[in-house]
């Protein structure tokens, strides 16, 4: 059943209803915390444009503060809510209440990217507030798996492939990988 999972007081109340409200997240630089087997996480939601832009251009200075506050936690995600908009030059359809923030995609794009790199962030995007709450609980699921391996063990041969048969590539080349320190690339040399 995993631990208890806090949602900020700041947050709708239909996303506080999945977990416990409380300040915890906040501490965090986050709106949603929880532990796990994977140890801390913690998902900073920003409803984009208009959240989002005012975190980056607004005179408090949101998501500079909050970035370093996450590095406590083991896994940090920034999940924008809503879908980007652009013109087809670039530029940002939705704007603030009308404001007259100039923001391309270009621009989103390497903020994006730098905090993933400088801050180790995943970014994660969802359609809509029901769509977070999917998310957030999906995670939560993911997160209490006890381990992930799907990624780093030796691919399946084709579904097509004659098994057992000596002279299939694909079979030979899967049954390779499976000795130590035979990847893909010596195992199509060996064959």
């Amino acid at each position: 059943d995993g631990c208890i999972m806090f949602i900020a007081p700041t947050e709708p109340p239909r996303l506080r209803e999945i977990g416990v409200t409380s300040s915890i997240p906040e501490t965090y630089g986050v709106d949603v915390y929880w532990e796990s087997e994977l140890g801390k996480i913690g998902i900073q939601r920003k409803v984009f444009p208009d959240d989002f832009l005012s975190s980056v251009f607004g005179k408090d200075g949101r998501l500079y503060r909050e970035f370093p506050m996450m590095q406590a936690l083991d896994h940090r995600v920034l999940l924008l809510e809503g879908r980007e908009q652009w013109t087809t030059s670039g530029a940002l359809i939705r704007v603030r209440n009308g404001g007259r923030w100039a923001w391309s995609r270009t621009q989103h794009r390497n903020y994006l990217h730098s905090v993933s790199y400088l801050f180790n962030v995943e970014i994660a995007h969802s359609d809509n507030l029901a769509d977070t709450i999917e998310f957030v609980s999906e995670m939560r699921l993911w997160s209490d798996k006890r381990g992930h391996p799907s990624l780093i063990h030796r691919p399946n041969p084709a579904p097509d492939s004659p098994w057992g048969s000596i002279s299939n590539k694909a079979w030979l080349s899967h049954f390779l990988q499976g000795i130590d320190g035979i990847g893909p690339k010596v195992a199509e040399a060996i064959i």
